[in-house]
């Protein structure tokens, strides 16, 4: 899944041309809220279900049907066979079967090198049961716009009081496996924003209610988005949940600034590096720093460790994310980039989206949650990211559940 969606990744628009060229149903996707991309991924997961010429040599007649539209996908099938080819990753048959089981939102292919011995020995969990398919996620929504809503529907928005953003489609999938639907009947509600520019969905964790938005990668789309949903919403707090890579990779685990595959990162600062000075041959980053919220940094401060699983992780809150959206190639450019940056334990693509969004609409804090699922380069693979989503949305709505409990406790105690 992970190679077929970067391989049609610019055919996204196409999905419905590409569902029916590999006999698919895509009648309901039309109407369905979501990106192009989104839609594609639908696409191949019922092509993959159906299990009927899942193979490489149907993708490239697929691509030969519709020269004119999928020119560009065939050409990146044609170079990532031949990629495969060269590392021996079993596609020199082109007619060959593709695994459908590995993980989405890969940012690139191949064996991660960067993964030490222990690590490759120490596997994260299967928590596939707590990220369920977007297919079945839909089928649970019932779709509004702001406007129809009724009373009751407006009162749960009233009371929200975290909006819970995410990027990818597997960061949305991990929160929206770990909360409840408002409501008895088991239905989500996804309400179309009074701008429509963008869609939140209204959950429940518990007793905290929180709606759930999905913004697309990079800081543009997350403060567009975001700034839609806040209108509507007026939420006190925003909560970035998902992935990102880390920077510093532990060798010795007592040292307590170096870290681990999944380990979470709550975020004291954000550290912008998109910006560059060029002196002579020089290039000098010019950062800025943006500092997360501060009762919500108390919040999340207060855990070490948190387990999921089986499996423990280390919880770092001494440290900052740097926010660019680039993907590092080498080893060699990240630690360029990141000698500016010597707090940063991570780094990630939305967060200057999420300032920006705050600087114009105001009224919220924001703080950073994400926990590492690779070490930010090109030579990695998503073995990590299913976990890393999970744990990560399954922190946060914990500590939100104890704050609330503890709100509630404190309001009992005032009432007696």
């Amino acid at each position: 899944m992970a190679a077929v969606m970067k391989i049609f990744h610019s055919s996204a628009p196409h999905y419905s041309l590409i569902g029916a060229g590999l006999n698919v149903n895509t009648a309901d996707l039309i109407d369905m809220q979501g990106t192009a991309n989104i839609k594609l991924h639908l696409v191949f997961q019922r092509w993959f279900d159906a299990d009927r010429d899942v193979n490489w040599d149907a993708l490239i007649k697929l691509c030969d049907n519709f020269p004119d539209q999928l020119g560009k996908a065939k050409s990146n099938l044609l170079e990532y066979i031949g990629l495969a080819e060269s590392h021996g990753t079993g596609t020199k048959q082109e007619s060959e079967e593709i695994d459908s089981k590995e993980p989405v939102d890969s940012a690139a292919a191949g064996e991660d090198k960067t993964i030490s011995d222990d690590q490759k020995s120490d596997p994260p969990p299967d928590v596939s049961k707590y990220c369920p398919k977007l297919e079945d996620i839909e089928q649970k929504i019932k779709k509004k716009k702001f406007k129809d809503l009724t009373v009751e529907e407006k009162e749960f928005i009233s009371k929200v009081r975290y909006i819970l953003v995410t990027a990818t489609p597997i960061e949305y999938r991990a929160v929206m496996g770990s909360i409840d639907p408002p409501g008895s009947d088991g239905n989500y509600i996804r309400v179309v924003t009074t701008d429509k520019v963008a869609n939140f969905i209204l959950g429940k964790y518990e007793s905290c209610n929180v709606a759930i938005t999905m913004t697309g990668q990079g800081p543009d789309k997350t403060e567009r988005v975001l700034v839609s949903v806040q209108n509507d919403a007026k939420a006190k707090y925003v909560i970035a949940i998902g992935m990102c890579y880390g920077t510093k990779e532990s060798k010795e685990k007592e040292l307590d600034d170096k870290t681990n595959l999944g380990d979470i990162i709550v975020a004291k600062s954000i550290v912008d590096t998109a910006h560059q000075c060029i002196e002579g041959k020089d290039t000098i980053v010019l950062t800025n720093t943006y500092p997360c919220g501060k009762k919500l940094f108390n919040l999340f401060k207060h855990h070490e460790v948190f387990e999921f699983q089986g499996k423990t992780v280390k919880v770092h809150h001494q440290g900052s994310l740097a926010s660019e959206f680039t993907l590092f190639r080498s080893k060699e450019a990240k630690e360029e980039k990141l000698k500016y940056v010597q707090g940063a334990l991570g780094g990630e693509m939305e967060a200057k989206g999420i300032y920006k969004a705050a600087e114009r609409v105001g009224g919220f804090e924001w703080i950073v949650i994400k926990a590492i699922v690779d070490w930010g380069t090109g030579e990695k693979d998503n073995t990590w990211q299913p976990f890393g989503a999970v744990s990560c949305a399954r922190f946060v709505l914990q500590c939100l559940n104890d704050q609330q409990g503890k709100l509630i406790m404190v309001r009992m105690m005032n009432y007696v």
